[in-house]
Order: structure tokens, then C-alpha cells, then sequence
């Protein structure tokens, strides 16, 4: 769907799933209360889950027709994005993890960045919260030099470009031109 408003470009929601029944239902919450007037879509691409996060996500795609439930035989977070781009309609494609936490704003700054910037892909700083021992034990290594490799997505206070961003905020349709150069180029190098 294109948006006439070069202001605000209709907006895909991906969130790949499996097992993520505690955290679901607040995640497309939180981005259903956003301010954002065209998120058009919240895809769930859910790789089989045996608890009730395919339940819940049906449960709300029927009081929200722009929650959209499908199926990823192959389980694996990519795989469900893959699906998802196929799917959705929006201008722009954010992805979403199921088990994090989002700032209200978090849909309009992506795009207030994507449209500024002119960059290929942006998003925000990952934060990590930690409840028990060994999760602060994982979030304290994540922010050491050795644990992060120095990517500048894990530093809070950075603002600028970065070599990559967490999950990610980008324009679908320069995405799906990129993956066909890509499979035009194996294909050419594809012996007969």
C-alpha cells in the first residue's frame, strides 16, 4: 500500500515467533497504542509454537484486523521475516523481537530517522534488562569490548551511523530490489 504522505509512509510490523506466549500480547500492544498513524500491518510469523502464542496472536487479530498471523514451517527467525516481506504491503518494514521492550515513540522516530537520515537501515540502541544472576552476568558481557565487538548499536549514548543497528527499520521496497540483485547474480554464476 503506498502512502500519499511522504511524512507517513505506511509502516509493516514483523515480529517473528516461537514460544514467546508471556511477552506477545504485550509487544503488539505497546505498538498498537502507537501515535503513528499508518502502521498499516502487525505481522506474526510464528515457527510453531507449543505454548499459547499462536492462540493469543489469533485471539487479537480478531478485535485488530491489522494483526496478521502465519505460519513459519522453518522455524528460524530469518525465515519468518522472509515470509513477512512477502506478505506485507507497507512502505517501510520494522522488525520486532517478541521478547523486548519498546519506547512508545519507538515507530516514529524509525521513520523520523529513515526519512532524515536517507540511510538504508536504521534503529535504536539495544538495551539489555536483566532480572536474575545470570542474565546480568550475560548484559555485563554484552557491554564489554570483547562481548559487543564494539558495535555501536550497543552504546546507548551513540547517535549516528553504525556498520549495523538492532533488528532494524528500513524501506521494503529497496529490501525486495537488493534481494533480487542478489538472486540475478547467483543465477548468472550458475553453471548450465
Amino acid at each position: 500500500m503506498i502512502s500519499a504522505n511522504r511524512k507517513h509512509p505506511t509502516v509493516t510490523l514483523a515480529i517473528p515467533t516461537y514460544n514467546e506466549s508471556l511477552t506477545v500480547e504485550n509487544v503488539i500492544k505497546q505498538f498498537l497504542a502507537t501515535e503513528y498513524s499508518n502502521l498499516i500491518e502487525i505481522f506474526v510469523a510464528d515457527g510453531g509454537s507449543t505454548d499459547d502464542t499462536q492462540m493469543i496472536v489469533h485471539n487479537l487479530s480478531l478485535v485488530e484486523p491489522r494483526i496478521k498471523l502465519i505460519h513459519n514451517p522453518l522455524k528460524i527467525q530469518a525465515a519468518g521475516k522472509n515470509l513477512i516481506l512477502q506478505e506485507s504491503t507497507g512502505e517501510i518494514f520494522i522488525i520486532a523481537d517478541a521478547h523486548s521492550n519498546y519506547a512508545p515513540d519507538y515507530i516514529e522516530k524509525c521513520v523520523e530517522v529513515l526519512l532524515k537520515s536517507e540511510a538504508l537501515n536504521v534503529g535504536g540502541a539495544q538495551r539489555f534488562v536483566a532480572k536474575t544472576p545470570f542474565q546480568v552476568s550475560v548484559a555485563l558481557a554484552s557491554k564489554s569490548f570483547l562481548g559487543s565487538g564494539g558495535a555501536k548499536y550497543r552504546d546507548p549514548d551513540y547517535n549516528g551511523y553504525a556498520d549495523t543497528v538492532y533488528l532494524g527499520c528500513f524501506w521494503r521496497k529497496h529490501y525486495l530490489m537488493f534481494l533480487d540483485l542478489i538472486f540475478h547474480n547467483l543465477q548468472m554464476r550458475m553453471p548450465n
